[in-house]
Formats: structure tokens, C-alpha cells, sequence
């Protein structure tokens, strides 16, 4: 590609057992947000695939105009629940997913991170750290770290909003966490977010707090505070920083 790190990440893909076609997705993608002005969604392509498994060779010619008749399922494009039918090129099980390929399904899923879109934030209205916030805050997200909170932690907010679906009478898998029955999960509100963004953030951690010695450890996965875009968010730093000292911690006591 024109671009260098655009081509370590289709470099990257095919270490991961991924196809050219794999690659040529992911570097795409890449400069897409590497050279928005020159490379992006309804660009140009012209490609010569060779199909091993049925042994044909298709020629592609997506020089830009669409199908006459093409059709967009905007509801869905749109849809701020996790769907649970997005396809994998290297998967053709249904199986128990393993732990090898959920890492490889975040490899692929960290390659559609958000650049700038809301999501929810799940509140626990228990703790300390929440007070003053409302049920579900939005979130600016961006390409953060993915933070799973382990038993030693408490996760004070997490990405997604749970609402009741009564038609879901078993939980669903998504990654390394669970659906509860009978509730869908949320996560976008405004932006773009592509459905792989969703299942790869949903249900993780935004804020977590741990007791560490006589202290303890706030962690934000993003920005709470950037550019004052967020005032719910804004609130929760503010309560880590002006309670933090005393909440929380165990006091020094001299004798």
C-alpha cells in the first residue's frame, strides 16, 4: 500500500492465518483512516481472486458506481443492539469458541474501533465514584484499551446498556463476556460504530477501581474529561479526583 503501516497490518493479517483477501480488507480499512481523502468506503477496486477451495478465478471490477439494484438494510446498519450474526472469514463452526480464535476475532475487531462515537455507559449507582451521574452515561469512545475487570477489581462502568427483551430466553456469547436471557445490550448511541467495534467493547470495563495496599488504582480506559465533550464523564473524574483520597483507601494511622 501507499502507506506503511497499512501494509504491516495486512503483513499482520496473514501471520494470523488470514487470506490475501483478509489483508487486502484490513489494509484497506487501515488507510482509510490513514488517507481518508484518497482510500475509503465506496473507493475504486479492481482485483484477480483465486478461489483454491473451488478452484475458479473471479475478476472484480468495483470501479465505483453501485448495482441499480442494490439494496441497504439501514435498520440494521444503525441498530445500536450487539448482533450476534456477524460472520468471520476463517470460522465454519458454531461450536464453543475457543480461546485461540477469540483472539483472533479481536485482532480483526480492533481493526473497526470508533474514531470519535458515543456509546452507553452502564453505571453502578452504588459506588462511590457514580454519584451524581444518571443510569446510563455516554461515553466518547475512541480506539482505547478494552478493559476486562478481573475479581480483585470493580468495574464501576461498563460499555453497554442492558434492556429487556422477552424473546431472548437463553444468554448469548459475545467474546469473553455473556448476555443475561431475556435482556438485549446496547452500545451505540450516536456515531459510527461498526458492528465488530460493538462486540469487541461490549460489556468491558470503561472504569474500574481496585484497592491496592493502603491505596488504590482508578482506571479510565479513555478520556473522560477530552475537551469538556462529555459532562456525565466529567463528573466521575472529578468524584475519582476530589473523593479518591479518602474513599477507598485505608487512612495512615500514626501511633
Amino acid at each position: 500500500t501507499s502507506h506503511p503501516l497499512a501494509t504491516q497490518i495486512g503483513l499482520d493479517i496473514l501471520k494470523q492465518g488470514g487470506t490475501a483477501v483478509d489483508a487486502a480488507i484490513a489494509a484497506n480499512i487501515a488507510l482509510g483512516l490513514m488517507e481518508p481523502t484518497g482510500n475509503g468506503i465506496g473507493g475504486d477496486l479492481f482485483a484477480i481472486v483465486w478461489d483454491a477451495k473451488n478452484k475458479k478465478l473471479h475478476g472484480l471490477n468495483a470501479s465505483g458506481p453501485a448495482p441499480k439494484n442494490i439494496s441497504i438494510d439501514l435498520d440494521y446498519v444503525n441498530n445500536n443492539k450487539i448482533s450476534s450474526d456477524i460472520s468471520y472469514p476463517w470460522e465454519e463452526t458454531e461450536n464453543k469458541i475457543d480461546s485461540d480464535t477469540l483472539k483472533k476475532r479481536d485482532s480483526w475487531q480492533s481493526l473497526f474501533m470508533p474514531s470519535g462515537a458515543f456509546v452507553s455507559g452502564r453505571v453502578d449507582k452504588k459506588h462511590w465514584l457514580s454519584f451524581g451521574t444518571i443510569d446510563t452515561l455516554p461515553l466518547l469512545y475512541s480506539n482505547f484499551p478494552v478493559l476486562m475487570a478481573g475479581s480483585g477489581s470493580k468495574a464501576v462502568i461498563r460499555v453497554g446498556e442492558l434492556t429487556e427483551n422477552t424473546n431472548q430466553d437463553i444468554y448469548k456469547s459475545i467474546n469473553w463476556s455473556d448476555i443475561p436471557a431475556g435482556n438485549d445490550l446496547n452500545v451505540r448511541m450516536s456515531g459510527l460504530v461498526w458492528p465488530e467495534a460493538s462486540a469487541r467493547i461490549a460489556n468491558s470495563a470503561y472504569l474500574t477501581q481496585e484497592r491496592y495496599g493502603k491505596g488504590q488504582i482508578i482506571l479510565f480506559s479513555g478520556e473522560p474529561n477530552f475537551r469538556g465533550s462529555s459532562l456525565g464523564t466529567n463528573r466521575v473524574w472529578l468524584n475519582a479526583v476530589v473523593y479518591g483520597s479518602g474513599m477507598g483507601t485505608s487512612a495512615r494511622i500514626n501511633p
